[in-house]
């Protein structure tokens, strides 16, 4: 018998449950954790699989997420990083890295940080002609977050070339608290967003696996939108931006044109453009603050 190996009923539940191809994926992920492990430390198959049938997410399940060429740490109930995230961040850097500016000490702020995926990508993978002096921000309510994002950066910046900081902390972002430290520290060169935005309506009708993760990552308020109208707000009422400053946020199906006009409702920033990711799906808002 080989070192990996499961019970025949249990593989036939895994195909009944995911259909074939899933179930041989998620076999060859948990395969290609368990065998990095040493002995002692392999959790049980048939443990790891009973999870799997219950619905719960293969991140969790082997206790990390690819982001980029990063491998990030995962815990539930923290929000698992999307692909689709992970596109924009790229497609972020592509255009900071075409942008002339003079800054050579930038600081990153992203709200709602989870994992701490997006900062601590474009700490690793930061243009090095803008300059190696990168001061991150992460801001997340969730006690779990701040602790994942804080280990993930131990994992991550010690092989960064330029050398960037990113410090994880605990903020509700609807907080005067916020808006003072907002005050104290910026304005911030780029600030970025994946928020919870996923209508109170629609959660009860969300994949079991989704509800596994953090309600407050995901739900965003009666339509979805409360976190864009905060944004928009610190946009007006904090130093949160420098002009010519970015400013990138993601956001849900069918919720674009909304996004769009809270945030040219703010008056600060520039043309609000609205990409569109490999699956076809309107993603994200990139915009800057208004020079003059």
């Amino acid at each position: 018998m080989s070192a990996f190996s499961i019970r025949p009923t249990l593989f036939r539940r895994l195909i009944r449950k995911f259909g074939q191809n899933d179930a041989k994926r998620q076999l060859q992920w948990l395969k290609k954790e368990w065998l990095l492990l040493e002995k002692q430390q392999r959790p049980s198959l048939a443990g790891q699989i009973g999870r799997l049938l219950r619905d719960e997410p293969l991140a969790y399940v082997i206790g990390n997420q690819p982001f980029g060429p990063l491998n990030l740490r995962v815990t539930p109930p923290v929000l698992i990083p999307r692909p689709e995230t992970e596109e924009w961040t790229y497609e972020l850097l592509d255009r900071l890295s075409k942008t002339k500016s003079e800054t050579k000490e930038w600081k990153i702020l992203d709200m709602c940080t989870g994992s701490g995926c997006i900062p601590l990508l474009l700490c690793n993978e930061w243009p090095s002609h803008l300059g190696e002096e990168v001061s991150a921000y992460g801001i997340d309510i969730g006690d779990e977050a701040i602790s994942l994002a804080q280990e993930n950066s131990r994992r991550v910046l010690k092989d960064s070339i330029a050398s960037p900081s990113f410090k994880p902390m605990k903020f509700d972002v609807f907080s005067k608290g916020f808006a003072q430290w907002i005050s104290d520290t910026g304005p911030f060169d780029v600030v970025t967003s994946n928020p919870p935005y996923i209508p109170e309506k629609d959660w009860d009708s969300l994949p079991a696996a989704v509800k596994y993760e953090d309600r407050r990552a995901l739900e965003g308020g009666k339509d979805g939108l409360i976190f864009y109208r905060q944004i928009a707000e610190l946009l007006t009422k904090t130093p949160l931006l420098r002009l010519g400053g970015w400013l990138a946020v993601e956001f849900g199906i069918h919720q674009a044109e909304d996004v769009r006009a809270i945030l040219e409702g703010s008056g600060v920033l520039d043309q609000v453009d609205i990409w569109t990711d490999c699956f076809g799906v309107q993603r994200v808002a990139f915009c800057r603050k208004r020079i003059a």
